[in-house]
């Protein structure tokens, strides 16, 4: 059981210590109250794999964990070319293994300047609730001193996808408190939970965005 999902989502309290990791001076900067607000370009970067401490704890491996050494090839779960209709120069999918001491699989599509466009990550056993655990990954892209931050960013219901999935597509907008481009799917199936991140999508026309994210989440849980 993931020890995030049972508990309530507080990013303070899950994501904060890797936050410390992946930038430790934007933290500190942060903590000291020198910086309000994280920059968008380093937001933009950490949100493509922020989700796994969002969803998980540091609680030892699980099954899942260990079939992440090997057994599941989560890269074959999105084809190439199914990413490349919507990233034209996208390469083909590499294995994240940054998110894999979470319990997690991940597999990431870079472009040609080397940017990651599309993330890919499997988690075993059921959440709760998706829209939760796509609220609390929403919440990280929110400034929370700015009044009415966490309702700039909308959740959409996608009930094609799997037993549940919740989409969302925001561009970043320091007036609102979106903190920076915004894009991801969250879904279920049984025990296994799926995120499809791809930030770039919220440049896009918001309903074609949905759309796309509609069709990689139904690609995935077809094959899972």
């Amino acid at each position: 059981m993931f020890y995030g999902i049972q508990q309530a989502l507080d990013w303070r309290r899950i994501a904060w210590p890797v936050v410390k990791t992946v930038a430790p001076a934007e933290a500190e900067a942060y903590r000291s109250g020198t910086m309000r607000m994280w920059p968008t370009l380093w937001f933009a970067g950490s949100m493509l794999w922020l989700a796994a401490p969002i969803l998980t704890s540091a609680e030892p491996a699980s099954p899942a964990g260990q079939a992440a050494g090997g057994a599941t090839d989560v890269c074959t779960l999105l084809h190439d070319d199914e990413v490349r209709r919507v990233f034209s120069d996208a390469r083909t999918g590499e294995r994240n293994r940054r998110v894999e001491k979470d319990g997690a699989i991940g597999c990431q599509w870079r472009n040609g300047k080397g940017l990651v466009v599309l993330h890919l990550v499997l988690y075993e056993g059921g959440p709760h609730s998706v829209e939760r655990e796509a609220r609390g990954f929403g919440n990280v892209a929110t400034d929370s001193s700015k009044a009415g931050a966490r309702e700039a960013i909308r959740y959409e219901s996608l009930p094609s996808i799997g037993d549940q999935a919740v989409a969302v597509v925001e561009a970043g907008d320091h007036t609102k408190g979106v903190l920076g481009n915004t894009a991801f799917l969250v879904a279920q199936r049984g025990p296994r939970l799926i995120l499809i991140n791809a930030a770039e999508l919220a440049e896009w026309d918001r309903a074609t965005a949905l759309k796309v994210l509609e069709g990689l989440g139904r690609a995935v849980m077809n094959r899972l």
